[in-house]
Parts: structure tokens; sequence; C-alpha cells
């Protein structure tokens, strides 16, 4: 599986969805799609960067790309921010309501944010390392957090 599938199977719900669950359920597969892309990505561009850790990884993978001195990185960090925060509201916020930026929305719209953010992400990913993430990307994060139960 290449991690994009995430996001293309995120894309094709977004078609269908017509509930909030369904809303929620296209920002987070979305979500993890990206952030499993970028982690390779990165890894693939900087190859002798330590592992990240299992308790910290989606932060410390934008901490590390938001180096103020490589533009390109910066915008990684900014658009994965962004998509963390409202991967966490579709998450964790119930309400009718969530944040999608700095404004108030209900699921749909948070959907929409939240896929237009992937596409700007895409276009940057591709700009900083080209060429998608292969299947079974041995991301150090990605291959640090096999689940113990397996």
């Amino acid at each position: 599986m290449r991690p994009l599938d995430f996001y293309r199977f995120a894309q094709d719900l977004s078609e269908r969805a017509t509930d909030s669950a369904a809303y929620r359920s296209v920002v987070s597969r979305a979500y993890y799609g990206m952030h499993h892309e970028a982690c390779c990505r990165y890894f693939r561009k900087e190859p002798y960067a330590p592992a990240i850790g299992m308790g910290s990884r989606h932060t410390d993978l934008c901490n590390r790309l938001n180096d103020p001195t490589d533009p390109q990185k910066a915008t990684l960090a900014s658009l994965l921010s962004q998509l963390q925060h409202a991967r966490a509201e579709a998450d964790y916020v119930l309400d009718e309501q969530v944040k999608a930026g700095r404004a108030f929305v209900d699921c749909g719209a948070l959907m929409r944010y939240s896929l237009k953010l992937c596409e700007q992400l895409v276009r940057a990913l591709e700009r900083y390392s080209p060429g998608e993430a292969p299947d079974g990307c041995l991301c150090k994060t990605v291959r640090s957090s096999v689940s113990p139960f397996r």
C-alpha cells in the first residue's frame, strides 16, 4: 500500500459523503495519507535524519519541516500542521460546528477545506521531493510504529 492510497480513498469517499461521520472520516483518512506521504518524502530527501519518536511523531515531523531557512520545507510544515489541526477537530470535537482555520464551520465545509489543503500539500511535496512514495514506504516513523498486535 502507498501512503497516498489513504488520500485517494478519502477523495473517493468525499464524493459519496452525506453525513457528519463520513465527512469526518474523509478528513482523517486524508490527513493520515498526507502525513505518511510527507514523512516518506522527508526521509527520502533527508536519509540520515534520526528516526522520529513514537509519542510525538506528528508534531516532530512538522517541527523538522518548519525550517525558516528553507521556504519549501516551511510551506510543507504549515500545510501539514493546518491539516493536522483539521484532523483533530474531525476526530475529537463532536459538536455541529468545528474549526477550519480560523472559522467555525459544519463538517462538510471542514472536509472541503481539508481536501483543498491536501491538494496544496501534494503540489508542495512534489516540488520538495518529486515522485510518490512507494508501496510499503519504510519511513522511519511508519516502520517504528508497527502495531505490537501483528
